[in-house]
């Protein structure tokens, strides 16, 4: 079967004649190549996503792996930092540790000191520094007595001749202070008198052979 294809073009007309079954086979041809054109296109596009892919995943990756070693630095600095802070307490702890040991001891020493100052100035409260040479005087007004004892009121007496215009109270006072300081020894007499009597310390502190702090030098004879 012959078809006629007609194609007019200004003053003729072409008439070309074809077997059937060659365009079919042409047109089969054709739907082929564009088959296969229109397959390939889609396999390269295919590929080329796949690429894209592959290095957006590569990137991803890379960047997650950077991430992870900034993080496990920062982690390691971290450790590092609190280490350091942890040292450096202990550090300031055992620091003041000593430092409380050390005002613990001064604080027991002040009081150390507290108590010695109360008792050295008990009996000092009488006219402060007529009070060592009252009791100088004192120590040998006992020397100088044959029993090495006299009376408060006696010694009261005694400390008129050398200027010392006291009260009994006074006297009593310092008797009490010398025998704190193991020089004196002190007893009830009548009539509600105290009585004093030298001890061997107080007769090396009346003659110079011992220095006693809060009494004065022997007076010359």
């Amino acid at each position: 079967m012959t078809r006629v294809i007609t194609a007019g073009a200004g003053a003729g007309a072409i008439v070309i004649g074809m077997e059937w079954h060659v365009l079919v086979s042409l047109g089969a041809a054709l739907i082929t190549f564009a088959g296969l054109s229109s397959f390939q296109v889609r396999r390269e596009r295919r590929l080329q996503r796949a690429e894209i892919k592959s290095e957006i995943q590569k990137l991803v990756d890379d960047l997650s792996a950077r991430l992870d070693r900034v993080e496990s630095r920062h982690d390691r600095d971290i450790e590092i930092l609190h280490a350091r802070v942890s040292e450096r307490r202990e550090a300031i702890e055992q620091r003041l540790s000593k430092i409380d040991v050390i005002d613990g001891a001064l604080k027991e020493q002040t009081n150390i000191m507290r108590v010695i100052y109360e008792h050295l100035m008990k009996g000092q409260r009488m006219s402060g520094p007529f009070a060592p040479n009252r009791r100088i005087a004192i120590l040998q007004g006992l020397h100088a007595d044959t029993d090495y004892t006299l009376s408060d009121e006696m010694l009261q007496r005694l400390l008129g001749t050398y200027g010392h215009r006291v009260a009994i109270d006074r006297i009593r006072e310092d008797l009490q202070w010398l025998a704190d300081q193991r020089l004196v020894s002190l007893e009830d007499g009548a009539a509600g008198m105290t009585l004093a009597k030298l001890t061997r310390r107080g007769q090396d502190a009346a003659t110079g052979h011992v220095r006693v702090a809060g009494v004065d030098r022997p007076l010359p004879d």
